[in-house]
């Protein structure tokens, strides 16, 4: 049987709900972004789609490419696929035909540091907080804190001239 807060034996809660999230999100993009990728048309497919969405809203922080918000959207299942979406997506241009500055990469990495945990721990919030209307108040919150300091270090440096 399982313990208090296992859904199977020796899984917890929020264990199940992250392996469910990555592997669905993980196999959605994979089916369609691989295919694209190999036919040279990567905005065609779920991931890419979802990124063309959400690039304008970043481009304001320095980072408004849909490579860059196809990795902040992986980051939300796992933070370490950030750094892996980012080095497919930029083949063998590197960061450097993602981020048009050091400033705008420096902008990017803010926002990863300061934007919402992966789904395990967001979860593990949401049971702390008992429910999830609480839970998506500090989401959004991280949210509007992340861009907004990204944001402002971004269009500073610009008008310093260092971007």
């Amino acid at each position: 049987a399982a313990a208090d807060g296992e859904t199977l034996p020796g899984v917890s809660r929020p264990g199940a709900v992250a392996g469910g999230a990555v592997l669905g999100a993980g196999l959605a993009a994979q089916q369609s972004f691989a295919k694209a990728c190999a036919c040279g048309n990567a905005e065609e497919s779920l991931l890419g789609q979802l990124a063309g969405l959400l690039s304008p809203l970043l481009a304001p922080c320095g980072f408004g490419s849909r490579e860059a918000a196809a990795a902040l959207i992986t980051g939300l299942m796992a933070k370490e696929s950030i750094v892996s979406t980012l080095a497919v997506l930029a083949g063998s241009r590197g960061a450097a035909g993602i981020f048009a500055s050091p400033l705008a990469a420096f902008s990017f990495l803010l926002f990863v540091l300061l934007y919402p945990p992966c789904v395990a721990a967001s979860q593990m919030i949401r049971e702390e907080l008992n429910g999830a209307g609480s839970a998506f108040r500090w989401e959004a919150g991280r949210l509007l804190a992340a861009w907004s300091i990204s944001m402002l270090v971004f269009q500073t440096g610009t008008l310093l001239g260092l971007g």
